[in-house]
């Protein structure tokens, strides 16, 4: 997943008509995925590869113009910026 980690009570302040099912459904390629011992941090971005085995993969780096388009994408809905980085996540079984 390529994204921007924010506090969950960050979220909460965010001047927005989204809801919280909004952004865990996805929309317009971005999603968000609640993170962090308590679930405390939501990871919001988008998901780039998924993997239905166990066994190691390549995550597809972004070329600039992908990564630019993920960030006005968060940006436009969420009014959020600052470091996007690559996060590694699984479900939960």
């Amino acid at each position: 997943m390529y994204g921007i980690l924010v506090p969950y009570s960050k979220y909460l302040e965010i001047n927005t008509i989204n809801t919280i099912e909004d952004v865990l459904e996805g929309s317009n390629d971005i999603q968000g995925i609640f993170t962090g011992r308590d679930s405390d941090f939501m990871i919001i971005g988008k998901v780039i590869e998924t993997v239905e085995n166990d066994k190691p993969h390549i995550i597809p780096e972004l070329n600039d113009f992908e990564m630019n388009k993920i960030k006005n994408l968060v940006n436009e809905k969420y009014e959020l910026n600052g470091e996007f980085h690559y996060y590694f996540v699984t479900k939960v079984k």
